[in-house]
């Protein structure tokens, strides 16, 4: 059962070019800041009327990130300045980061405007499933979400453990501010999956083989953005239940998440991420909320490998208390963001500390 529940963030997303240099989307003059000057660089670039200003960073004045110059960057730049609601531009921004949809577009050192800061990197070191719960019929029909012998059991193991690859703890993922700014309203936080060496005592991480940061754009307390909390009507109840974050606090916007189950991609759609700072500069992040949704038929059609203890061959939804073929006379199931589709809002809570970083 252990290796169902390492869960890990897959990655979905091309290999960055982490060679180049940090930039801000949409800062196109380089001065160190979003406005309409870069606009208007930008389009004097596009239709000149004299001599064309240079530009110090195609990348950045790539507004919507589609690996060419046009009208539409100029557009989507003034859309994030002046929009109805602001539309926020692809990552990096609005801070400095690298381009993780790599292209033709030149970046020549230096950026100016992105001094070179070492980024501020926590592990997750404390992760659990909270609602919905996960049933088994040993005999008896038994949730295994607490307890002994339990899957939440198992992920701390993970968390703690080297048993897979020797010096290195068998589940780590990591949260990389580039850097981290408490005081800012907007920042992109890049959720990796990482090999961090055993012990956690003095633990340090990098990037693993061939996995890729996936960006997430995300609103702080500072900005005055609520904290996320889960909908209720999500909720079935259970003790302990899901813990809120709190201020001050960050939130991430909706995507589309994939997590691995044991080797298994599953897909989670309106997927955030949220936590609360404690300190400034942070010394933890707490109250660690994760949240999505799987649907009734993509569970459904996911079958867990025969080789995986209790659960192997069964379906994913057949162990989601109310999946189909599940033993439990309970019913965790929801209705998806479309407000038809039924299926699970999977919560975890988690907690995360500072590590050393020793990646890109």
């Amino acid at each position: 059962m252990k290796s169902l529940l390492r869960l890990t963030l897959a990655v979905l997303l091309v290999t960055p070019t982490f060679g180049q240099p940090d930039f801000i989307r949409g800062d196109c003059n380089n001065d160190g800041s979003n406005n309409i000057a870069d606009a208007v660089n930008l389009l004097s670039f596009l239709f000149p009327m004299g001599p064309p200003p240079t530009l110090p960073c195609e990348d950045a004045c790539d507004g919507n990130d589609d690996g060419s110059l046009n009208i539409a960057d100029a557009v989507a730049i003034l859309n994030s300045l002046f929009g109805t609601p602001a539309t926020p531009l692809p990552a990096p921004y609005p801070g400095c980061g690298q381009d993780l949809a790599p292209d033709s577009l030149v970046c020549t050192p230096p950026v100016t405007a992105c001094p070179s800061i070492p980024p501020t990197v926590f592990r997750i070191s404390t992760l659990a499933l909270r609602d919905p719960h996960v049933s088994v019929s040993l005999i008896f029909c038994l949730d295994v979400t607490d307890g002994p012998l339990s899957i939440n059991e198992a992920i701390d193991d993970s968390l703690n453990a080297s048993t897979t690859t020797p010096g290195i703890l068998d589940l780590s993922n990591l949260l990389i501010f580039r850097p981290l700014d408490q005081s800012t309203a907007m920042g992109t936080v890049e959720f990796a999956v990482a090999d961090c060496t055993a012990p956690v005592a003095t633990t340090s991480c990098n990037l693993q083989p061939l996995s890729v940061p996936i960006p997430l754009t995300y609103m702080t307390s500072a900005s005055g953005a609520p904290c996320l909390a889960p909908n209720p009507t999500h909720l079935s109840g259970y003790s302990p239940g899901v813990t809120n974050s709190t201020t001050p606090c960050f939130s991430t916007v909706s995507t589309s998440l994939s997590v691995s189950l044991g080797g298994i991609p599953v897909m989670l759609e309106d997927a955030q991420v949220a936590g609360t700072f404690v300190g400034n500069p942070a010394t933890q992040i707490t109250n660690g909320l994760m949240l999505g949704f799987i649907s009734e038929a993509n569970a459904q059609a996911i079958t867990i490998p025969a080789t995986i203890a209790v659960v192997g061959g069964q379906t994913l939804a057949s162990v989601l208390i109310g999946g189909a073929g599940n033993c439990s006379s309970g019913d965790d199931r929801d209705v998806g963001p479309d407000g038809v589709t039924m299926g699970w809002w999977i919560h975890l809570n988690y907690t995360a500390v500072p590590v050393t970083y020793t990646g890109p």
